[in-house]
């Protein structure tokens, strides 16, 4: 995929394994995304941006930051929760899961290379548009978060009172 900035292509792809996973938040036509991104062929780098869909149904980047080092989103995270960003219940059942299922940090992870060729995204669904996929899959993750911490504090609730 690439976009066209003072006359000059500018290519980029998302790495991500499942590019819909770090979408958070959405508005008419656009959505906000920590992904693994590479632009013009330079390894990925983790990026908080701002994103389109455009009427061809294509997601094109907007302004964003790229994190400089990999401890930069632990620090991001740090300082959310030091904020009191982030529901308790959903925070606990979060770390629960980290350590049952032994989650690796992305940053410890190797992104796969893909080739520039092979685009999975260029493949149109027929059924539904682009945002529509988005705000259904960030529905699907918040209901499974919400139900994951609200089945580990009935867990802890009547462990307890045993």
């Amino acid at each position: 995929m690439g976009i066209l900035y003072k006359e000059k292509k500018i290519e980029f792809e998302v790495l991500d394994e499942d590019p819909l996973e770090g979408v958070f938040d959405t508005y008419n036509n656009s959505f906000l995304a920590l992904r693994t991104v590479s632009w013009n062929r330079q390894p990925g780098k983790l990026e908080l941006r701002k994103w389109y869909v455009n009427t061809e149904d294509e997601e094109v980047p907007s302004k964003g930051i790229t994190f400089s080092t990999d401890d930069g989103p632990h620090q991001l995270t740090h300082l959310l929760l030091k904020m009191g960003y982030g529901d308790d219940d959903t925070i606990e059942a979060i770390l629960e899961d980290r350590k049952i299922n032994k989650v690796t940090p992305p940053s410890v992870r190797q992104s796969k290379k893909k080739d520039f060729d092979d685009d999975p995204s260029d493949k149109k669904s027929e059924t539904r548009t682009r945002m529509d996929e988005i705000k259904e899959r960030i529905e699907q993750r918040e209901k499974s978060t919400r139900f994951s911490a609200k089945n580990l504090m009935d867990n802890i609730s009547t462990t307890g009172k045993e």
